[in-house]
């Protein structure tokens, strides 16, 4: 490989960042185009996906780019995490943080941040993350944070440039600019002529107006986000409440020699049937997650659901946390039956959807989420409830039930 002398622009940036001494406008803009046009001809190859201050060399007059250590070919059909690692975190595009396909668009993101850092000596998401040593913090700042308008830093960056920036990391790909335009816009004269002098104000504004919309499509895009990530976590919590019934029908079948149990997906990921060998079933549904002020066992209630045997008993299933930092929970049973002194008929009728025997669970959310409340012990109610926290064996005696049926 050739060898280049020279310091890296990390280096750079960081002596004029000690000596509290911007780069000019002139040399900066020298650096960018330089930048540039190597990162252009890189991308007729490969999408680079490791650009930054540091894999950047200033040789005498000229600049290269170096480190092509987790490089792929343009346009190649590969995942963008590989054993290689996705990429140096503070210069990860939006879109490789969600492991969607690497293109050029992901380079001219990460030079954008590096030509901010060139004029204003710092990282132009800093003031977003937290705390620097952890992924998340940036993921975050990458996915949900805009930086500021650079001309807020610097007033002497034209106001053709400072859009340019802005555009190159925007958090959509198809919103950034070609490396063309990059070019042309960097080659061409950055002193404003006095003909755009009447129209300032009303480019302010567009600008003022652009940077409120993308704030605000980020802040619902995180909303969604965080949506999503809550969802996830409720469907791997009850997943793994299963997954210990799962090694109940595993031993079952490896003991019993007249056939298996067979589970089933039957929607989505949130509902099963475990169909066994006398043709009765087990069914396992989780309801819609629900944020609730209700309170059992001193935990909070966020989500439910229902297990039970085909035309027979069955049960509630309970997601409680213990506190706003749990992010998985806890899951409880509950055995729910008919007062004594209460009529059958006239209770029953306070369910959208009546069980077919005792002890039930709830066989719809709006039924559980309205009366599971009363399982706290807080009121009386026209049901009694018993709460259960050993839920493989729960599942054992309902498979011992249905064997019985």
């Amino acid at each position: 490989m050739e060898y280049v002398p020279g310091q890296t622009l990390e280096r750079f940036l960081n002596a004029r960042l000690a000596a509290h001494s911007n780069v000019s406008l002139g040399n900066a803009i020298e650096i960018m185009l330089h930048i540039a046009q190597g990162a252009r001809a890189i991308n007729e190859k490969l999408v680079h996906r490791d650009i930054k201050p540091d894999n950047i060399i200033i040789s005498g007059n000229s600049l290269k780019i170096a480190d092509f250590g987790i490089s792929k070919l343009v346009a190649a059909r590969t995942r963008t995490f590989t054993f290689k690692g996705g990429g140096p975190i503070r210069y990860m595009a939006p879109e490789a943080w969600q492991s969607q396909e690497n293109t050029p668009k992901m380079d001219i993101y990460s030079v954008g941040l590096v030509f901010h850092e060139i004029f204003t000596l710092q990282h132009p998401l800093m003031r977003s993350v937290t705390d620097p040593s952890r992924i998340e913090a940036w993921r975050h700042a990458h996915l949900f944070e805009a930086p500021q308008d650079i001309r807020s830093m610097r007033a002497d960056i034209p106001r053709p440039l400072a859009q340019l920036l802005s555009r190159m990391v925007a958090k959509r790909p198809a919103d950034r600019p070609a490396w063309d335009e990059v070019i042309a816009v960097l080659s061409s004269s950055v002193v404003e002529s006095e003909e755009l002098e009447d129209i300032n104000s009303i480019v302010e504004k567009a600008i003022s107006r652009n940077n409120r919309v993308e704030r605000a499509r980020l802040v619902r895009e995180q909303e969604i986000a965080a949506t999503q990530d809550i969802e996830r976590l409720y469907e791997s919590s009850f997943k793994q409440l299963i997954s210990g019934w799962d090694n109940v029908v595993e031993l079952f079948n490896a003991g019993f020699q007249g056939g298996t149990i067979q589970k089933r997906q039957l929607r989505a990921s949130v509902s099963f049937q475990y169909v066994l060998p006398n043709a009765s079933s087990i069914y396992v549904h989780l309801f819609p997650r629900k944020e609730t002020d209700i309170k059992i066992t001193g935990s909070t209630l966020i989500g439910g659901g229902v297990v039970g045997i085909d035309g027979a008993v069955s049960a509630s299933l309970l997601l409680l946390k213990d506190s706003p930092e749990d992010l998985y929970g806890r899951w409880l049973a509950c055995l729910v039956k008919l007062m004594v002194a209460v009529v059958p008929q006239q209770a029953l009728a306070h369910l959208s959807r009546r069980p077919p025997a005792e002890p039930f669970g709830f066989q719809c959310d709006t039924d559980f989420y309205e009366h599971i409340r009363y399982a706290g012990g807080h009121a009386t109610h026209i049901f009694t409830y018993e709460l259960r926290d050993d839920l493989d064996g729960l599942f054992r005696d309902l498979l011992e039930t249905a064997f019985s049926l």
